[in-house]
């Protein structure tokens, strides 16, 4: 419908969050939407392998699983 909401709002808010944390953009050439490739990996549990490359382990593992649960929540709340 092209209206803005409270939920389109978080849903867009979780998928810059993801692309700030993964180097990638929403709509990855080849690749399905961001958040629909990200959310189930994140049950995986290995972070690292979700996180921008370019970071070359300089950032805390606690905090990167905190932010990609909250992007995790906005996706889910969302829906």
């Amino acid at each position: 419908t092209q209206s803005l909401t409270k939920k389109s709002d978080v849903y867009s808010f979780g998928v810059v969050l993801f692309e700030l944390i993964t180097g990638k953009t929403h709509e990855t050439k080849g690749m399905q939407p961001l958040a629909e490739w990200i959310v189930p990996m994140l049950r995986t549990e290995n972070i690292e392998n979700l996180l921008d490359p370019l970071l070359k382990g300089r950032y805390n593992v606690q905090s990167a699983w905190e932010v990609s649960r909250d992007c995790k929540d906005c996706h889910t709340t969302s829906n």
